[in-house]
């Protein structure tokens, strides 16, 4: 049976929908889209590579196979953190499944942008140090498409976007937490979605809870050198298979940073230039969900209060 799914996951990217869509589609009572990010409901302009992977869907029936394995008992949902930046989709998700559930993950920002950072860098599309790239987000053209990536500063203006969905869902359908939580509280958190989106709360007593898409940086200078250089990730290109080029990346390039270079990176400088943009967009999401959200305000400089 072809069907639009219960729920959607919509975003902030780096807010842990990763791990959340992992986690919900290991319950019994729920399946989720074998494509994570389909991104049905935007409408930017996806690059040629996303296309030719399926890895975007366009056509409806398309989007309804997604969901074609599931059975009656089960709930489908999917995630795509682009439908909480572009404009238009919430509007567009109301009018196809009125009555769909929406989630919705967010963090601090600075945290955010960092970890939208390392990714870029280990992708091979970031080659600026953490303030120079937020120096430039924060003196260029605002960016609006999905597609017009790095969006270090854009991704992390939560009251705009979430804003989009109290005024056109009621407020039972939608339900907004912080990454903090989802680590932090993993099963407490994960009752609460469950009894959100209707099914079992039990399971989540005995889940392993792993922990997906966690940011890395270059193990050392040599291997900052071969994700950058365009010439070494040509060549890693001709003699990696495909399939092993992402862990070969994360796993043997890459290591988790640690907090006192997460520190180093992240200086008082790029701290205050991201915050001087999206506090008044912290301040205006705690005044649309009616409620302080300390998590949010982690790395507030103290010399700003």
């Amino acid at each position: 049976m072809k069907r639009y799914p219960d729920f959607l996951i919509v975003g902030a990217q780096k807010c842990g929908t990763y791990t959340l869509h992992n986690w919900l589609g290991s319950h019994p009572e729920c399946f989720m889209s074998s494509i994570k990010e389909p991104h049905f409901f935007a409408r930017f302009e996806p690059w040629d590579k996303l296309l030719q992977s399926g890895s975007v869907v366009r056509n409806v029936d398309d989007y309804k196979q997604l969901f074609a394995k599931a059975t009656n008992e089960q709930i489908c949902g999917e995630s795509s953190p682009s439908y909480l930046f572009e404009t238009g989709v919430a509007e567009r998700i109301l009018q196809v499944i009125p009555n769909c559930k929406i989630i919705i993950l967010v963090r601090d920002p600075v945290e955010r942008a960092f970890s939208e950072y390392k990714m870029n860098l280990m992708g091979g599309y970031e080659k600026r140090s953490f303030l120079d790239a937020i120096k430039e987000a924060a003196n260029g053209r605002e960016r609006t498409s999905w597609a017009d990536f790095p969006l270090y500063i854009e991704l992390s203006k939560y009251g705009t976007q979430v804003a989009r969905y109290y005024n056109i869902f009621p407020e039972e359908q939608i339900l907004l937490m912080t990454l903090d939580e989802l680590a932090q509280f993993s099963v407490r958190t994960m009752k609460k979605v469950s009894r959100f989106l209707g099914i079992q709360e039990g399971f989540w007593d005995v889940y392993n809870y792993q922990v997906f898409n966690t940011g890395k940086v270059p193990r050392n200078r040599l291997f900052h050198f071969l994700v950058t250089s365009d010439f070494a990730r040509f060549t890693g290109r001709l003699v990696i298979p495909k399939k092993y080029r992402p862990y070969v990346a994360l796993n043997i390039l890459g290591r988790a940073s640690t907090k006192k270079e997460t520190s180093f990176l992240i200086d008082s400088k790029a701290k205050e230039i991201i915050w001087s943009i999206c506090k008044g967009e912290i301040l205006y999401l705690e005044k649309i969900v009616g409620r302080k959200i300390p998590a949010l305000w982690k790395s507030y400089p103290d010399e700003l209060s």
